[in-house]
Formats: C-alpha cells, structure tokens, sequence
C-alpha cells in the first residue's frame, strides 16, 4: 500500500491538483448556475489536500520543470499537519458558507474570492521552493481582498484598504527577503538552502526581511493593524479561513526562510521573543475593551500568534532547541487554527440559535470548547501547546518567562469571558431565524 502511494504521489499531478481544482472551478462560478455548483462543490475542493496530508510519504518531494522557473513540491511532518488542519478549515467553512445568508448575498463575488484564495494557500504549503512559494502566497494575499470587502458597505471598503495596504507592505518585504536569500544561497529550493554557507550579513538582512514580511500575515505586534479591522467585516465562513487557515502561511514561510536549528542569534532571538510575549498581552489588553465579537477574536489572534511567534524567537535564539520548538510551534498553529476557526463559525450561528434549542445548545459548545482550548484548560489541545512553549522556553533559561507565560493563560481567560458573553445564544422567545442545516455541518465538522 505504501509503495503505491509513493508512486502515485511521485507523480506531479495530484499535487497540481490541489492548486488547479479551486482555480478550474472558479470558470463556472459567473454562468448562470455556476454559482450554486460551485457553492456546492467549494468543500470538495479542499478534500485533494487533506488526502495528501494523510497519505503523502514523508520526506516525499516531486519537481515539475516546465512550471515557472522549476517547481517542486512535498510536505514534511510540520506541513502535513498545518495542510491537513488548513485543508480541513476550508472544507468546513465550505460547508457553513452554503448556509450562510451573508455569503449568499454576493454569491458570485463570495465564491470567486474564496476558491482562488484556497488555491494559493493550500498550494504555497506544499510549495518547495522560493518563486511557487511567493507566487500562491501572493495570490492567496491579493485574492483573499474580495471576503474582506463582501459586505460592501463603507466599513469594510475601509477595512479593505488597510489590508491591502499592509498586504502590499509584507509582499515587498517578503519579495525582498527573497531575492537576498536566493542570491547569498545560490538556490532557490528551500532544502538546500544551508545557512552555514550563507554570507553572515546578508543572511541577516534576508531574515529580518522575511521576519518583518511574513509577521504581516503573522500579525505580529506593529504589524496587526489590518486583523481587527478584516476579520469583523468579512462573511463568517471568509473570517474563519482568514484566522485559522492563512494565519499559519507565515509560519510555514518562516520556517522555510529562516535559519532555525543552524545558526545561534541570541540578541535577535531575544527580540522576536520579547514582540511575541508583549503581542500575547498587548492583544488581552485591547481585546476586552472591544464591543465587536469578531474584534475580540482578531485581537485573540494577535495574542495567540504572539505566544506562536515566541517559538521562532526561542529557535532563532539556541539553534539546539528549534528541534522541541518546531514541534511546540506547529502543533500550536494547529491548534489555534481550529480552535479560531470553529469560534468564528460558533459566532456566525447566534443569529439563528435561541436558549435551550438544539441550534442554542450546539452555538454553546461552539462558543465554550474552543474558548477553554485557548485559556489552557485542563485536558485541552492549549494545555498541551503551552507545556510545549514552556519546554521550549527552558533551552534559554529565562526567569522572566517563567513567571509571564503562566500569566498570558490569565489573560486569554478574561477575553474568552468577554467574547462568549457577547455571543452567548438568545432568550427563550426571543426572535432569530433558523439556523440552516449546512451552517450546522459547517460547525459541528470542526467541533468535533
């Protein structure tokens, strides 16, 4: 069975067809009525990643030379997980978006957005090489403006141009990072890029470069600006891909660019670690004071990534430590993603679920597990990512961590308070319309 699966998958086309299969179906999206097919099929689409996520041997990479400059593709044990988690968000938020009466206001536009989007970040996670990399990551960047200005409504127009403000900002970075990187490793393929050959200047100048590019997407603290302003005003289904699937392409591109695990930068290491640890906090600080559920959650984000971010800055600061950290980082990306994805979908059911009804009892547990997996609480998937960040943390002996991490539980704790209070489901007798089968799917697929 498994050396079928390696012939199979050495060849390039189930790979393409992760990118390919969302891009032909956007052909059909404008037709008459393309739009429903194409509504129906957006979660099947997802499926081809998830099936190479499960089943791709590891360490497997394939070339494709007549696309651009020499494409190669694979995915090791951190990018089957984040492609798996990533392929899975989609597909559920697919399923939500066939209910969703926000989606369907705009179906054509919803739909045009949203698949194109799903090619570039599902393709840049199994992208091996530089210019395939920055290509789906610009096209997911750029594609991902149309769920950011669905409503079409002043709001969100201007929420579109911060973000695309500050898309353009990380695009040039990131490009510039890039093209250093390229010229100081000789190469563009990320497994061959060997740090310890790299001219130490301009192996800095192209880190800090992707640091500063790729926390764009990241958001990290300075550079959050566009999430508390483009998760509230997209469509339910477009928040839950924009905060729990391409928040992760940041990570997956630092882990590419960046020499974790071969070079010691204690002094850099520090300050990343020092952003991500006042991001947890400063996200606590101005998440509670918020009136918007989706901006809490945004500003949750910016705390979580934060403490995700902390893992970079701990590999980057001891090169022996990225082997425990690497492993912290991307199960807590994992986490975060369904954690974050599934309290979008919770809050996107409250208009349809009254205390005491079965939608209201499913929108309860939408709001709640998920809220007590980012609070750390015992027997969650947080509780196990913090002991991982906490491990982490003791290959650079700080006592300064040893007394805030435990401290940022306290503060995602307050916030999840406020945002499940504010979503918390309607009154017996108060007035909601139903909740639809699909957007119950929807939920209950990343719930479980």
């Amino acid at each position: 069975m498994n050396e079928l699966l390696t012939r199979l998958l050495s060849d390039a086309w189930p790979w393409l067809v992760v990118i390919a299969a969302p891009l032909l179906l956007t052909m059909i999206v404008p037709f008459r009525r393309g739009g429903a097919i194409a509504a129906r099929l957006a979660p099947v689409v997802a499926l081809p990643a998830l099936a190479i996520a499960v089943a791709a041997p590891r360490g497997l990479m394939v070339d494709v030379p007549w696309l651009l400059l020499g494409a190669r593709f694979g995915v090791d044990a951190a990018g089957r997980l984040i492609l798996g988690v990533s392929a899975l968000v989609w597909f559920a938020a697919g399923v939500f978006a066939l209910g969703d009466r926000v989606a369907a206001r705009r179906r054509t536009a919803f739909y045009l957005s949203y698949l194109v989007t799903m090619a570039g970040n599902l393709g840049l996670i199994i992208a091996q090489d530089m210019v395939t990399f920055y290509t789906l990551f610009a096209v997911m960047t750029f594609a991902s403006y149309g769920m950011v200005i669905h409503r079409r409504d002043e709001d969100s127009l201007r929420s579109g141009r911060v973000y695309i403000t500050m898309a353009i900002v990380g695009e040039v970075l990131l490009l510039s990072a890039m093209l250093v990187l390229a010229q100081t490793s000789a190469t563009i393929y990320f497994s061959e890029m060997d740090a310890t050959t790299m001219q130490p200047g301009l192996l800095l100048i192209g880190s800090i470069l992707a640091l500063a590019g790729l926390g764009v997407k990241v958001g990290m603290l300075g550079l959050h600006m566009w999430m508390p302003l483009a998760y509230p005003a997209a469509a339910s289904a477009g928040s839950a891909v924009l905060g729990g699937a391409m928040v992760n392409a940041g990570l997956i591109g630092w882990m590419h660019l960046l020499p974790l695990g071969q070079v010691d930068w204690p002094t850099v290491g520090s300050i990343v670690i020092g952003l991500g640890l006042a991001a947890a906090f400063f996200g606590v600080l101005i998440g509670v004071t918020q009136h918007r559920a989706k901006c809490v959650l945004a500003y949750s984000s910016v705390s979580q990534m934060g403490l995700m971010t902390m893992f970079i800055g701990i590999g980057l600061s001891a090169s022996n430590a990225w082997a425990v950290a690497v492993a912290g980082a991307v199960y807590f990306a994992a986490h975060h993603a369904l954690a974050k994805a599934t309290l979008f979908l919770g809050e996107g059911m409250k208009s349809g679920s009254r205390w005491g009804s079965r939608s209201g009892m499913l929108c309860m547990l939408a709001l709640v597990l998920p809220s007590l997996a980012l609070t750390c609480a015992p027997l969650t998937s947080g509780l196990i990512a913090k002991a991982a960040l906490r491990d982490a943390s003791a290959f650079i002996a700080s006592d300064a961590l040893a007394i805030l991490l435990p401290m940022t539980s306290v503060g995602t704790t307050l916030l999840m308070c406020r945002f499940v209070l504010m979503t918390w489901p309607r009154r017996r007798g108060a007035r909601a319309r139903a909740t639809t089968l699909p957007v119950t799917a929807g939920t209950v697929i990343l719930l479980v």
